[in-house]
């Protein structure tokens, strides 16, 4: 029987708190969160456990008690024990196909609530199969993808479907979100990740993955939207040339699932594209091409293990320049349905960070949300659902963009009509 929340001694775990993810989310806790939260570190090292509270201790002297707890996903034992002492388990220890799976199933029997930051399509798929139902039945929140990917694609497109429709009571057409300017490295997990979405799939799940709705509860009704483009568009609402951006073809099926699972608020026939703005068609076209190339070496079966191992190693750590100077910025788009006289409202908004996306924005990120996850009842008085397996919209609604604007992330709507606001 799962302790009722209410009665657990941590308010937070950070499981895998001696990554670099880990790391930065506890330096976030010690400095803007210990005296005033309880939480604690997760993993399977007592004694690096012990070196990162030690170093967190420079930075604010209480984090000298903050307790620490071992598990090991080989030993579900272990990972029960754990997460039954918490409220909400954040999850930054991948690749989760290969150790996602024993923290998600602890937290759905444990009853408690769970975010991570996976862009694993196939893990993220089979999670929703195995265990959405016995979710919501527990009311239990599992919620995939709270970094960069996906929160600002999801948290962006809610933010205008709700100023579109509420503020302005026009219906919602279309969202296009174009990534743009940033400084820093994409992390080894988003490359991990990209080799179990796209490379390391089953024959008989790649089909299904390539569906643009396949992260959609059953049954649930369909939009318009078509399967991805590799090759270069122009874009007339941003009035810009576009290329595909790297984690779009898994972001856009997050932000459908939040449509269905919030009863197709954004409207039956809402479309939602994602791309990545270059200078011209010509860097454009170059882009388009690594694209299509990946994707053709990434079908070849004696490349998988050349994949697995070259992948991670791609990936860069945060260096001092990129903690001091990383950032990114996004624009989406949004249009309403054409009124009477064929006209259309359109609503931009702008997002960004002065953090590195791979690594602190990210890691802000999830903290942000496990501390939305702990606001049971004002999510529930916003009409959010109270369990199941969700997404960063759809569990936290704006309450996660208030929080984020708080902690110096830009969040907002900047013009209706061209016109600023």
């Amino acid at each position: 029987m799962a302790t009722p929340m209410t009665q657990r001694p941590h308010d937070l775990v950070v499981w895998g708190a001696t990554g670099v993810v880990g790391k930065l989310i506890c330096e976030h806790l010690a400095r803007s969160y210990t005296g005033k939260l309880r939480w604690a570190m997760a993993g399977r090292s007592q004694e690096r456990l012990a070196a990162v509270r030690q170093e967190m201790s420079k930075t604010n002297p209480a984090c000298k008690d903050v307790p620490i707890l071992c598990g090991d996903v080989g030993d579900q034992a272990s990972v029960d024990a754990v997460v039954k002492v918490s409220r909400v388990v954040l999850s930054t220890t991948g690749p989760y196909a290969l150790m996602g799976t024993p923290v998600v199933d602890a937290c759905v029997r444990m009853r408690t609530h769970y975010c991570d930051l996976t862009g694993e399509l196939p893990w993220v798929r089979k999670m929703h199969r195995r265990y959405h139902e016995e979710a919501t039945r527990s009311q239990v929140k599992i919620v995939n993808s709270c970094g960069f990917d996906s929160v600002p694609s999801d948290i962006g497109t809610l933010l205008i479907a709700d100023y579109m429709i509420k503020h302005l009571g026009k219906p919602l057409a279309s969202v296009e979100l174009l990534n743009g300017q940033a400084y820093g490295f994409v992390s080894k997990g988003t490359l991990s990740s990209i080799y179990g979405a796209v490379i390391n799939v089953p024959k008989e799940e790649k089909a299904a993955n390539n569906d643009p709705y396949c992260l959609n509860p059953p049954n649930s009704k369909r939009g318009p939207d078509k399967p991805d483009g590799f090759w270069i568009s122009y874009s007339k609402a941003a009035q810009a040339w576009t290329a595909p951006f790297i984690m779009g073809p898994y972001n856009t099926r997050v932000v459908r699932r939040t449509n269905a699972l919030l009863g197709n608020f954004y409207g039956d026939g809402f479309r939602y594209s994602e791309r990545q703005r270059v200078p011209g068609p010509i860097v454009g076209a170059l882009v388009s091409s690594l694209f299509i190339i990946f994707g053709l070496l990434a079908l070849f079966p004696p490349l998988k293990p050349v994949w697995k191992n070259l992948l991670p190693r791609l990936g860069g750590k945060p260096t001092e320049d990129t903690m001091k100077n990383g950032f990114w910025k996004m624009q989406l788009i949004g249009q309403s349905a054409p009124d009477s006289s064929g006209k259309a409202t359109t609503v931009v908004a702008q997002l960004s960070d002065k953090r590195d996306a791979g690594y602190n924005s990210t890691a802000r990120m999830i903290l942000e949300t496990g501390l939305c996850l702990l606001e049971d009842d004002k999510l529930k008085q916003a009409g959010l659902a109270t369990g199941g397996c969700l997404t960063p919209a759809s569990s936290c609604g704006l309450m996660l963009a208030d929080r984020l604007n708080h902690a110096d992330f830009t969040f907002k709507i900047s013009t209706v009509d061209g016109k600023p606001i």
